[in-house]
């Protein structure tokens, strides 16, 4: 989804309309987002809470359990939250920013569906975000560690902008022997809208 200049606007009406009362996770880059998540979904009558590394350890807790009960149903939390937490009911992630990489992105909305029931993920991007990130790896010292990350940062930019299957892209990017046959469920927003471009080579066009 395009990143509006009034985010959390597009997350409340996709919340309350395809999501009332049910549970999900929003993930956000900065921890002062969690916050302004939680206060627009509070003002809008949803039951949510944050979480974050700068909270104290028993506000994390108190925010962890009262999703996982299901007082609150939605949690906005930085990619400190996540790990070790196994709840099967979550039918949404939804994505405040881009994720840093691909893998990180794959992980965080493989926290929706694990009920074998339908779930639904979604980023908010815009190229602004992409700058941010390039803004934190132009500060790593020169490494392998800086060059992966700048490659992790360009193949979910990738994901994000190219008119073709989503879960195409997934599974070949984690394996390139993928057939391209029936494991995809034309379910992504590219296959519905009818999005899928196929690629053309044109690299003797290009040099002519």
């Amino acid at each position: 989804m395009e990143k509006k200049s009034n985010c959390f606007d597009a997350i409340v009406s996709l919340i309350k309309q395809k999501f009332s009362d049910q549970c999900g996770i929003v993930y956000c880059n900065q921890r002062k987002d969690t916050a302004d998540v939680v206060y627009h979904l509070r003002r809008a009558g949803i039951n949510a809470v944050f979480f974050h590394a700068g909270m104290d350890i028993h506000s994390k807790q108190a925010s962890v359990d009262s999703w996982k009960s299901g007082e609150a149903h939605v949690i906005c939390a930085t990619v400190a939250f996540g790990m070790g937490i196994d709840k099967s009911n979550v039918t949404f992630v939804i994505h405040h920013s881009m994720p840093k990489d691909l893998e990180s992105y794959v992980q965080e909305s493989g926290r929706a569906g694990r009920d074998g029931n339908s779930a639904h993920c979604y980023i908010l991007f815009r190229f602004e975000d992409r700058t941010k990130h390039l803004r934190n790896i132009c500060c790593l010292p020169e490494s392998d560690r800086k060059h992966v990350a700048l490659d992790g940062l360009n193949n979910i930019v990738k994901y994000c902008i190219t008119p073709v299957c989503l879960k195409q892209q997934i599974v070949t990017y984690f394996d390139n022997e993928a057939s391209s046959s029936s494991i995809y469920n034309k379910h992504c927003d590219v296959c519905i809208l009818n999005k899928n471009v196929e690629p053309v080579e044109c690299s003797e066009v290009a040099k002519g």
